[in-house]
């Protein structure tokens, strides 16, 4: 329980980390631009380490991307195996 408080503390936290970079953007003190997280990379970070930090980013999203189809096609597997008594 305590480490699941820790987590949800350091979640919370960096979310409002994150609030926080994107309302001190330029003109958007107001949260008025729609301020996407590449914006953010472009804005904060000096240019040859933006796009070390896009690419990590995409292939950060590429790999989870690929966890969650395994594990799509892993339920799908025990759906078939619990309803038919054999999977293909």
């Amino acid at each position: 329980l305590l480490v699941m408080l820790g987590v949800a503390a350091l979640s919370a936290g960096c979310g409002l980390l994150l609030v926080e970079a994107v309302q001190r953007m330029p003109e958007n003190e107001d949260f008025s631009r729609r301020i996407e997280f590449s914006d953010l990379i472009r804005h904060y970070f000096p240019f040859p380490l933006d796009h070390a930090m896009m690419l990590i980013y995409h292939v950060y999203l590429m790999l989870t991307l690929m966890t969650y189809i395994i594990q799509s096609g892993q339920v799908v597997d025990y759906v078939i195996l619990d309803s038919f008594g054999c999977a293909p």
